[in-house]
């Protein structure tokens, strides 16, 4: 499937005016972000005929916050056709709160 465009690089700026857009509005629940770490993407992004990410929404509970139900970003590797690689997916970073960026996250 051919996409209409493949994401964009944005600026700090831009990406602050969407994240406290999300934040203010009436469908945010509480969940800001979440983190992956670096080796987990790169297994994603290794696997044979990988030409992106795609990610989902997802709900469950929480493995690091005690089980509480909340919302989550499932990763996975998609191939050139929009074929979703299914052999290694990614979950449950740990969601902010209560795991939250130090320094200058996005929103702020």
């Amino acid at each position: 499937m051919a996409y209409p465009t493949r994401g964009r690089l944005t600026t700090k700026a831009e990406a602050d005016a969407l994240v406290n857009a999300f934040q203010t509005s009436p469908i945010f629940q509480g969940v800001k972000g979440g983190f992956y770490g670096k080796e987990l993407v790169e297994t994603l992004l290794s696997q044979p005929g990988c030409d992106g990410i795609r990610y989902y929404h997802g709900l469950g509970p929480d493995p690091f916050d005690g089980g509480k139900v909340k919302q989550t970003i499932v990763l996975a590797a998609e191939d050139a056709n929009g074929n979703v690689l299914t052999n290694t997916l990614l979950e449950y970073g740990p969601l902010c709160p209560p795991y939250c960026p130090g320094g200058n996250p996005l929103g702020s």
